[in-house]
């Protein structure tokens, strides 16, 4: 995704097409080999249908992801900080954004909250196997910030009001290594502090969007596990669309 505060016009649903070009073109290269085995082979009448019914399944899936990706990462109020100031009231003294090589908010976070700051980048390519993620790294490249262990995280205990993961808490695979890093995370907040965790959510609303794909994010539960396991309660838990929820982790006072 850009790299700036600006964004282009539909500029989300560009980004997400290409870094997952390829599942786009695997969709279409199906559809029409499906297309073309029906009305050339003409065989039996349920193969046909079977043939018929993925195709249409597939081009429902295609088109609702990029439905989506147009309402979440282009028409929401994702992009704006109106609802981060909302959640967090009063500005923290010091703030960190977390991100894996792709950072749209460490700025726009900044223009809400000012400094100081902390951008911490925590790609492991051993961790992070999405071949979208290593697209979109190389069509754009790494975005600013200090590179980081997920599991040692580069602050002093209890130095930070605020902590912000937007889209990448998701990318670790292993459950052990989620745990590590909200543990992590309690570390380094303050007494009192928060932690805004934005994602999409195994869920209904995402299986109907994304298909299959939805799979790759957690469920709700998972989330709500890992912030008890780390010693963090639940303040507030907010959808910013149907399809992506916002919480608000703090730390007791």
């Amino acid at each position: 995704m850009k790299q700036n505060s600006e964004r282009a016009p539909f500029q989300g649903t560009i980004d997400i097409v290409k870094f997952n070009s390829h599942q786009y073109a695997s969709a279409a290269s199906f559809c029409i080999l499906a297309l073309l085995v029906v009305y050339a082979f003409k065989l039996h009448f349920w193969i046909d249908a079977i043939l018929i019914s993925l195709t249409v399944v597939v081009i429902f899936w295609t088109a609702s992801s990029l439905v989506v990706s147009y309402l979440v990462y282009d028409k929401s109020p994702l992009y704006r900080a109106d609802w981060l100031r909302e959640v967090i009231g009063e500005p923290p003294r010091a703030w960190a954004n977390i991100h894996a090589g792709l950072d749209d908010f460490s700025e726009r976070i900044a223009l809400s909250f000012g400094q100081p700051r902390h951008v911490w980048e925590i790609f492991d390519e051993k961790e992070m196997t999405e071949p979208s993620l290593r697209r979109a790294r190389e069509i754009h490249g790494t975005a600013p910030g200090t590179h980081a262990e997920s599991s040692a995280l580069p602050c002093d205990d209890g130095s930070l009001d605020a902590i912000f993961l937007i889209f990448v808490a998701h990318e670790l695979r292993r459950r052990q290594t989620r745990e590590e890093f909200f543990s992590e995370l309690c570390r380094c907040m303050a007494p009192g502090a928060r932690l805004v965790l934005v994602e999409h959510m195994r869920d209904v609303a995402n299986f109907l969007a994304f298909g299959p794909g939805c799979c790759h994010f957690w469920p709700r539960k998972e989330w709500l596990r890992l912030a008890v396991g780390a010693g963090l309660s639940t303040e507030r838990e907010m959808s910013i669309t149907p399809f992506v929820r916002a919480f608000v982790f703090r730390k007791a006072s």
